[in-house]
């Protein structure tokens, strides 16, 4: 398939927007049809030669989009550890279930209810190193996506069945048709 990409062809040069032929995913790696991009502070680490990356690269990995695709992605453990209570012994299989991430119990109260007035600690836009730069950008874009959507109609009613990307990796809402009632 071919794309569209960020691609890096030497430390401290400039991201050019390429086509590059992609692959179907190899195990550990997913497909998704990216809606919305952007460069994160990794990327511009990269970019300067702060972080050892293979070039010329794809960056831009930070978006928003659907997965459609996901290549076989379970692990070993490479050590002993305990994890929550549990003994993980070296070589015994893992999965990371990205989807649990923020719908954990221990965190949250009822993590499975739609709740808009929940604290804020979910982990959509990573954490520490690995925040994404422009997360402030994309809240304020969604935040007013939706003001100015809400005051335009008077409601928004489904019209059909829900339908889910149901995978081990990330999971979520392929189709959610809807009405948009008029104000």
């Amino acid at each position: 398939m071919e794309v569209t990409a960020a691609v890096l062809r030497e430390v401290g040069g400039d991201f050019g927007l390429e086509k590059v032929r992609l692959d179907a995913p190899r195990p550990g790696e997913v497909l998704v049809q990216i809606s919305a991009v952007g460069i994160c502070h990794t990327d511009l680490a990269t970019r300067d030669g702060a972080q050892p990356f293979p070039l010329p690269g794809v960056l831009g990995h930070e978006g928003a989009g659907v997965v459609v695709e996901v290549g076989e992605g379970v692990t070993s453990a490479s050590a002993d550890t305990e994890l929550r209570g549990r003994r993980i012994r070296a070589g015994d299989r893992l999965m990371l279930l990205y989807a649990s991430g923020s719908r954990d119990e221990e965190v949250f109260e009822d993590p499975d209810v739609f709740n808009v007035e929940r604290p804020v600690k979910h982990i959509s836009f990573g954490a520490g190193p690995h925040a994404c730069v422009g997360m402030h950008v994309a809240k304020l874009e969604m935040g007013i996506m939706l003001e100015e959507l809400l005051r335009r109609i008077n409601g928004i009613e489904l019209t059909g069945k829900p339908k889910y990307a149901y995978t081990n990796f990330v999971g979520g809402l392929k189709r959610l048709p809807v009405r948009l009632l008029k104000a």
